[in-house]
């Protein structure tokens, strides 16, 4: 019986949908942005978003720190440092929506 329950759970934890996750240490590449207050599109050098969309995104109206994360994008961006994106690939058939960031020391 307590194998048949280890199985069951094995399978149903296999078609889990992943929880929020980190990109790998990566460079920056292109930024740009619209009219858009507080956004900002971000690739990252050889990691794609999941998504329809394979560029990571912050918009003012979905991420409260919105500002302080694009202010980071680009001081990671102007001193070439590396940086990894926490996001969630279920949150959005389209975007990857940052949930953090990280800049490498």
């Amino acid at each position: 019986m307590k194998t048949i329950l280890i199985v069951m759970m094995l399978l149903l934890s296999l078609n889990a949908k992943a929880d929020i996750q980190w990109t790998e240490w990566r460079e920056i590449g292109l930024v740009y942005t619209y009219t858009s207050v507080d956004s900002l599109y971000v690739y990252l050098e050889g990691e794609n978003c999941p998504a329809t969309k394979n560029y990571f995104s912050i918009i003012g109206t979905k991420q409260a720190n919105a500002s302080q994360l694009i202010s980071m994008v680009l001081t990671a961006k102007a001193s070439r440092k590396k940086v990894r994106i926490q996001y969630d690939p279920n949150e959005h058939e389209t975007h990857c929506y940052f949930k953090g960031m990280q800049i490498e020391s």
